[in-house]
């Protein structure tokens, strides 16, 4: 796939000058980022290089700092752009985005709770904790797809607490798929899984995608990352680059992030003052990071050497890339 092919597809989710700030703590600042429809894309980086933080911004579960929370310039914005309309509300991304992370299922852990596998895929037709509303035929038909696809028919009638992680990780993502979300983040997935259980989520993995899911993946390791994403964004150092896969992975040590407690030893940062565009998977690698200047093609940017900080990062949507319908403004 071309750049211009890539660059060309319309927008679900653009970020536009974010300043995110968790308490005193600044995530992010200036950061600028658009995931097109249908071009899926992996995050790489050490522990806390920001990879979590990035997808609950885009899941809508954090929203950008407003002026009197930090923010220096006019509060940035996040918009996403379902359904062709434009709207700035985070109650769009909980209709049409779904969010499968480690939280998420420490949650599912901790509490106990003793639905099944099935009414865990179920509530996600809502995307509550719970069944809730209404569940015809054709939904439990659905949760039979999904778990005949994975080959985790098994589970449907198993209960939380007897599930192992990689079960409940398998059942919390096929409960994201049940409303066939046309975002799909997805916060290591593969992460500390055996072999089995990889195959049940790699094989729900690419359902989505092929259903027409946009998929976005955090992952520490190349294996990690599923074999149709096209673009890998690294996360490192002070620095956001876009770069071949097998580049993304050959991170120092991390340093602390609160954003992503509770594991400690963790590092967030990227520095930039320009706006650019994500490269495709396919296309020539970039020259090391260090070695680029703004304009370059590979987006190798020299950071700012500041430590727990995405600053400036900008992978925005081009103007009159596509075209741009009517902001709906909430009220």
């Amino acid at each position: 796939m071309s750049a211009d092919t890539f660059s060309s597809a319309p927008p679900l989710v653009t970020v536009d000058n974010v300043t995110l700030r968790l308490g005193d703590y600044t995530v992010f600042s200036g950061l600028n980022l658009c995931v097109r429809a249908g071009k899926h894309l992996a995050l790489a980086g050490p522990n806390g290089a920001g990879k979590s933080t990035l997808l609950r911004l885009l899941a809508g579960e954090l929203r950008p700092a407003q002026a009197d929370e930090g923010a220096r310039d006019a509060p940035g914005t996040v918009i996403w752009h379902f359904g062709g309309v434009a709207e700035p509300s985070a109650l769009a991304a909980r209709e049409h985005a779904r969010l499968v992370s480690p939280g998420q299922q420490r949650n599912y852990s901790r509490q106990g709770w003793r639905v099944t596998g099935e009414e865990i895929i179920l509530s996600g037709l809502d995307n509550a904790v719970m069944v809730y509303g209404e569940v015809s035929s054709r939904h439990y038909a659905r949760v039979a797809e999904l778990a005949g696809a994975a080959g985790a028919a098994g589970l449907l009638s198993l209960t939380a607490p007897a599930m192992s992680q990689g079960q409940l990780r398998l059942a919390l993502l096929l409960r994201a798929l049940i409303s066939r979300p046309a975002l799909l983040l997805l916060d290591e997935p593969f992460d500390g899984l055996d072999a089995e259980a990889r195959a049940g989520i790699g094989a729900a993995i690419g359902l989505a995608a092929r259903s027409g899911s946009t998929v976005v993946v955090a992952a520490h390791r190349p294996r990690d990352i599923p074999v149709f994403i096209e673009s890998t964004l690294l996360l490192r150092g002070g620095g956001i680059f876009s770069v071949r896969r097998e580049e993304a992975f050959a991170v120092g040590e991390a340093k602390e992030d609160p954003a992503e407690v509770p594991r400690p030893g963790l590092l967030a940062g990227a520095a930039y003052s320009k706006p650019q565009e994500i490269i495709p998977e396919q296309t020539s690698p970039p020259s090391p990071p260090q070695s680029k200047s703004l304009g370059e093609k590979g987006m190798g940017v020299r950071g700012t050497g500041k430590r727990a900080q995405l600053k400036g990062a900008s992978f925005p949507c081009p103007p009159n890339s596509s075209p741009q319908p009517p902001v709906r403004r909430p009220g």
